[in-house]
């Protein structure tokens, strides 16, 4: 986001919402991998570790996009706020 001053507050609520249901959709996905990964554990088959590899990689992106949507719905919601109050 750019550093001008918020003028409309409905974009920036757009963009704190859209980043918060992503939060919440990458959040729920990873937890299934990780479920899924504890029953490929406990089964007999071996598990390719070039698979392993590449669900290490999408987590480890996984986690820094969920750090970057947070960091945006706060910088949204903050913008959102000084539009409300008629900027800084």
């Amino acid at each position: 986001m750019d550093k001008a001053p918020p003028r409309d507050k409905e974009p920036l609520g757009r963009i704190c919402d859209a980043a918060d249901s992503s939060l919440g959709n990458l959040q729920l996905g990873v937890s299934a991998i990780g479920e899924l990964m504890v029953a490929a554990s406990a089964s007999p088959q071996s598990v390719d570790p070039e698979t392993l590899a590449k669900a290490g990689w999408l987590l480890a992106d996984l986690g820094r996009l969920t750090m970057l949507l947070g960091e945006l719905a706060v910088d949204a919601d903050h913008r959102r706020r000084l539009a409300g109050e008629g900027g800084p």
